[in-house]
């Protein structure tokens, strides 16, 4: 399991949800992506160190989390999957809040690799869990990676309370998966 935060967040407060899924056998991995948590120094190419500011950061960033912070992760997690500690082809992967607008991209990213011969080379979240998800981050939306047949595919839970502020964009959230699975099962594929 792989757990993405919301924006202005931190792993630590999943540190319970982490304990209950391994307490059930599961490997999950919580992290703190750039300018969050533990995350927010960097140095620059002159060698100082930095601190980001969450204020200016932009979509590049965001999509830097997406390619370089969770690509991190699932290189890390790979390399457990080799040393046989656990199964990376079982991945699920649980954002929250904005966190979703990370995941569902990661996820979709993770798909689109495509596979060389009988090697695979992505295509290992096999789950989405979606905790109120807000549909926009920094100017990136969750809309495009929804669209994706591929994510369509997937089993995907969704839970937002109700009443809350995050219950909008959950239900246009739901609604846009409920589209794309229709579309898909009114396809016939091969």
């Amino acid at each position: 399991v792989l757990i993405v935060h919301e924006w202005k967040g931190e792993k630590t407060p999943y540190g319970r949800l982490c304990a209950a899924l391994q307490s059930q056998g599961c490997a999950v991995l919580a992290m703190d992506y750039r300018g969050h948590g533990g995350s927010r120094k960097y140095t620059d190419r002159f060698g100082k160190s930095k601190e980001f500011d969450l204020k200016t950061m932009n979509k590049g960033d965001v999509a830097s989390i997406v390619t370089l912070d969770l690509e991190a992760a699932k290189n890390f997690l790979k390399k457990e999957n080799n040393e046989e500690k656990l199964n990376l082809n079982a991945l699920v992967v649980i954002g929250s809040r904005e966190g979703c607008v990370l995941a569902t991209t990661w996820a979709q990213r993770d798909w689109r690799f495509p596979s060389i011969g009988s090697r695979k080379q992505g295509q290992d979240v096999k789950a989405l869990v979606l905790l109120s998800p807000k549909r926009l981050l920094r100017g990136m939306s969750i809309d495009n990676a929804l669209k994706d047949p591929n994510l369509a595919r997937l089993p995907t839970m969704v839970v937002v309370g109700e009443g809350s502020a995050e219950e909008s964009d959950t239900n246009r959230v739901i609604r846009r998966i409920e589209v794309v699975k229709k579309k898909l099962a009114g396809r016939k594929e091969p």
